[in-house]
């Protein structure tokens, strides 16, 4: 008799979304390892849903024993597929090799985890033209409201390192400011009327401070992508070469997310003009990767796992 295993992810449609990488990771890794598992042992739900993880993060995975008694979790790309490799005897050869390989597996993830965040939380062009609108399509009112704010104070605090500051205002909240003000300037009359070009004038001067800071965060971010690279490729030649392995996926799905961003075309232009080599030999695997069938059987979400209002009351209570 064998656990049974439930991955929860963010996505919609039967597909991963590119609000989570480690998602992706995980959903085209379970894909190509579905045959080592029994029919039926695993099953994907795309619940969006962090009130299912312990840690408040998806993804993750429960494993009900075969008796149906107890559950137990993994939270997270690297604890799940460590989980797995070790059920269905995934071994590098050599202690000494193995532990490298553990090691450049929780490198990639942690740094690739900041450099994602940076791009899809507090870029703002990659923030209000696609992360704050695909929300929207996965959860419920107000959680697809609230979600994406509270994520991009996270990531204010996990990308320290790359921006000096970046404005807590979304632009949703700048474009009711701005209506507010209209709506007094017509209600107060003359008095305030007469200071309102000085207000524009303030605005102009906060958003030409906010552009400048933000070139300066993204020359950082770039910065460090441009180091992670070059680290990376030289640790993964001397490690794995060409084997496509929970490390290759896990920076592919990151590399993915990073280049389908409004803002990609800015990656690719690094890795076409720094990473020539690199990157004519990444994109066939990346390609392979897009077009994995999904074979991994794949089920809604009953009422408990959804992030609905009701739900969401009952796991806070």
């Amino acid at each position: 008799m064998t656990n049974k295993y439930t991955v929860h992810l963010w996505g919609a449609g039967g597909a991963p979304s590119l609000i989570s990488p480690e998602s992706m990771a995980l959903f085209w890794w379970l894909n190509m390892h579905n045959d080592e598992f029994q029919q039926g042992q695993i099953e994907i739900v795309f619940s969006n849903n962090t009130d299912m993880s312990l840690n408040d993060q998806l993804p993750v995975m429960h494993i009900t024993d075969a008796l149906l008694t107890s559950t137990k979790q993994k939270c997270g790309f690297v604890d799940v597929v460590t989980y797995l490799e070790s059920i269905i005897g995934i071994e590098v050869h050599g202690k000494g090799q193995g532990l490298l390989n553990s090691a450049l597996l929780q490198y990639t993830a942690d740094t690739l985890r900041v450099l994602s965040h940076y791009q899809l939380y507090l870029n703002r062009k990659n923030y209000s033209d696609f992360t704050r609108k695909v929300f929207s399509t996965m959860l419920y009112w107000p959680m697809w409201y609230n979600t994406p704010l509270q994520n991009r104070s996270k990531a204010r605090h996990e990308c320290q390192d790359i921006v000096d500051s970046i404005s807590d205002e979304d632009e949703g909240e700048r474009d009711n400011e701005e209506d507010e003000d209209g709506t007094m300037g017509e209600s107060l009359g003359a008095g305030l009327a007469q200071s309102k070009p000085f207000k524009l004038q303030q605005r102009r001067q906060q958003m030409n401070k906010e552009q400048l800071q933000e070139l300066k965060n993204n020359t950082r971010y770039f910065h460090k992508l441009d180091k992670f690279l070059t680290e990376w490729f030289a640790m993964r030649k001397n490690l794995a070469g060409d084997d496509v392995d929970a490390i290759m996926v896990l920076f592919l799905a990151h590399l993915n997310v990073q280049l389908e961003l409004p803002e990609g075309d800015k990656v690719k232009d690094i890795l076409e003009t720094k990473f020539a080599d690199e990157w004519e030999w990444l994109q066939p695997h990346l390609g392979a990767m897009k077009r994995l069938p999904n074979v991994v059987r794949v089920r809604p979400a009953v009422f408990r796992e959804q992030g609905n209002m009701v739900m969401s009351l009952y796991n806070v209570l």
